[in-house]
């Protein structure tokens, strides 16, 4: 009898821990949301301050992606070497110190350095905290990486409205960065000791073999690529338009970026459940025309509230692809799923770096109404390759 309480108590102290662990990294996901959300807002009015016009605007967020891509380059290496724990407490302090850097820049130059060490910055802690998603997630016993980036939405948002508070008090981006540098660095920190240190299980696979040679892992993140330009570019974009084109105050302006947000944020506290009811096919399909359904709005109307409406809109239908991608890229390298992630990042960021620059041009040479067409295509081509996530199959547990 007392084994078998003794094993009882064992059971509900794992279970314990592993809520524990699930809602610590849940907060790290909240608070890196907050930072870049914060970011989205701030860069615009940097960018004001410095005069860029759109073209010079989308030229100076492409060094983000290179950095990014880099750091990727040997983010899952580190993951597995060290545990995606460590990485996660590493990345956090170096997004903190980093996000100050932007926001006291004399020079597009400048900007344009400070933009790619903040790209690298928040790459390690992308990459580490999403690996460790998948661990939990496996742990779980269930698919349940959406309500992480939910997390991680919902901290956008929260970003974006913070600033919008600030710019409506008068204070400045680089205000606005330090606030966000402090809670990074508070809630990070208060994580650690809970958030679990997981490990990938010891399965026996072919030696030596690349995981850029599986050609499942590079379909999910071309698609990836898609995703993200049209994610980046509709969060990136979405602050000037409603600024520029709806002629938004800098405080309403952030409707535009913090409804993309909000969008995606409830949609991913949602999207679990809908897509083990509907299936990853349907969702994706169904999301992908939400999406676009949104973006033409925000195109056809250009005033604040249904611009705000529409990047909502875009938001809910966009918000669970890339979580998607992510599991069932780690779910490719079971051995070291940080390094599934990583490639799927890598090239997914492809559509990062070259988002800034394509939607810069077009907004630059005719408008922004117009470079709102090309995260429009993306969203297009992601719903017609919809087929793609009912191919690749999770482990038994999912």
């Amino acid at each position: 009898m007392e084994s078998t309480l003794t094993l009882k108590s064992a059971a509900a102290t794992r279970d314990n821990s592993l809520r524990w662990t699930r809602y610590s990294l849940a907060a790290v996901f909240f608070v890196n949301g907050i930072a870049m959300g914060a970011w989205s807002s701030a860069i615009a009015g940097i960018a004001t301050k410095l005069k860029l016009d759109p073209e010079s605007y989308g030229i100076v967020l492409g060094p983000y992606a290179i950095g990014a891509i880099v750091s990727m380059l040997i983010t899952g290496w580190l993951t597995t070497k060290f545990g995606s724990r460590r990485v996660i407490l590493v990345g956090g302090g170096l997004v903190a110190v980093t996000l100050l850097i932007p926001g006291n820049v004399p020079t597009m130059i400048l900007l344009a350095g400070a933009i790619f060490i903040l790209g690298a910055a928040n790459s390690v802690m992308d990459i580490s905290m999403n690996a460790h998603a998948t661990l939990v997630e496996r742990d779980w016993g269930a698919e349940i990486m959406s309500t992480f980036h939910s997390s991680y939405s919902f901290g956008a948002l929260a970003g974006a409205a913070m600033c919008g508070v600030l710019f409506s008090h008068g204070l400045s981006p680089a205000n606005c960065l330090f606030v966000a540098m402090v809670l990074i660095l508070v809630i990070v920190m208060s994580c650690y000791p809970t958030i679990g240190d997981l490990r990938p299980e010891p399965v026996r696979e072919a030696k030596n073999v690349s995981p850029w040679t599986n050609g499942k892992l590079l379909s999910i993140a071309l698609l990836a690529s898609l995703a993200i330009f049209a994610e980046f570019g509709l969060f990136e974009w979405s602050y000037k338009y409603v600024r520029d084109v709806a002629h938004a105050s800098a405080a309403m302006a952030t409707l535009g970026n913090g409804g993309f947000a909000l969008g995606m944020a409830l949609s991913r506290l949602f999207g679990d459940a809908v897509i083990r009811r509907i299936g990853p096919v349907a969702m994706v399909a169904a999301g992908g025309l939400l999406s676009c359904a949104g973006v033409l709005i925000a195109i056809v109307f250009p005033t604040p509230i249904m611009a705000m409406t529409g990047f909502i809109m875009a938001g809910l239908g966009l918000a669970n692809v890339v979580p998607m991608l992510y599991t069932r890229a780690a779910a490719l390298v079971p051995t070291a799923p940080g390094k599934g992630v990583s490639v799927c990042a890598i090239v997914g960021y492809v559509g990062a770096l070259v988002e800034p620059l394509a939607i810069g041009i077009v907004a630059g040479r005719f408008n922004q109404t117009v470079g709102l067409f090309l995260p429009l295509t993306a969203l297009f081509l992601i719903v017609i390759s919809a087929r793609i996530f009912g191919r690749i199959k999770l482990p038994s547990h999912h």
